[in-house]
């Protein structure tokens, strides 16, 4: 368990250097704002009651339930958090997950944006991905580079999705056999932002 602390800590503080980082291009800046703060919401649950587009279970939404970004300069630092927790017998579907990184942005259009960073994962139980079970005392640490694509409404209203590529260790069961861990996250969860 300390390996995996110390492997969490390390990570963030690779990605620290990247968060410091500066847009070069002016352009880009302008059609951005400078300074901005999100909350994000995963709206998958909600959203497939209306449209099937998550037909497998509306209840798997991927590792985030909410989360916050602040941007400088196209430059962002993000923080997420997704947890579940059953009542009864059935560890099915547990899990808490908590990713920590960094995302820069690029304005393809006035409403279209493109972006790319790395988080540091920490999983316990899952991911909340299509096939996952919860495993007792699985804990998992690692990297996860992303990418994704944003539509906005307006200036202080948008929708995104995201996909990501896990490298990470792990713990428990899976520990036994090979502690790393390689696991591509489709674009299955859709994100509300509120910017203010």
């Amino acid at each position: 368990m300390k390996r995996i602390i110390i492997t969490y800590i390390l990570g963030m503080l690779l990605a620290l250097p990247a968060m410091a980082q500066k847009s070069k291009n002016a352009s880009d800046s302008a059609k951005i704002v400078t300074h901005e703060r999100q909350v994000n919401f995963n709206m998958t649950p909600f959203t497939a009651q209306f449209i099937p587009f998550n037909a497998i279970n509306p209840l798997t939404t991927g590792p985030v339930n909410i989360g916050a970004k602040i941007f400088s300069n196209n430059v962002g630092y993000r923080f997420g958090i997704g947890v579940n927790i059953n009542d009864g017998n059935s560890n099915q579907n547990m899990h808490f997950n908590m990713r920590n990184g960094y995302e820069i942005r690029r304005s393809i259009n006035n409403q279209w944006n493109y972006s790319h960073g790395c988080d540091a994962i920490l999983s316990l139980g899952n991911l909340n991905l299509p096939g996952n079970t919860s495993e007792n005392g699985q804990v998992m640490v690692g990297l996860a580079p992303f990418w994704g694509v944003e539509y906005c409404f307006s200036k202080n209203l948008s929708i995104s999705t995201e996909t990501s590529l896990l490298i990470g260790i792990s713990s428990g069961n899976f520990f036994d056999s090979n502690p790393f861990r390689l696991q591509f996250i489709p674009p299955i969860a859709l994100y509300l932002n509120l910017k203010h």
